[in-house]
């Protein structure tokens, strides 16, 4: 199976650990890194575009994954 696998996949991370764990199960996992796009807007900036699921950081993040 192919997923892709989306969140903060730095090393240490439990998403890395996840993404990892799905690839020794034997499925193809392209990871997207994407604590980088959060952690360059403000706190209010954060909220209201997670509230939404609109905003720079919701684009970016798109625009990654295709």
């Amino acid at each position: 199976m192919r997923i892709l696998y989306l969140g903060e996949i730095n090393p240490g991370q439990t998403c890395n650990m996840r993404m990892h764990a799905l690839e020794r199960l034997g499925h193809q996992v392209r990871g997207v890194h994407t604590i980088e796009s959060w952690q360059r807007t403000s706190l209010l900036e954060r909220q209201a575009q997670r509230r939404l699921q609109r905003g720079s950081v919701v684009d970016a993040i798109n625009h990654a994954v295709l």
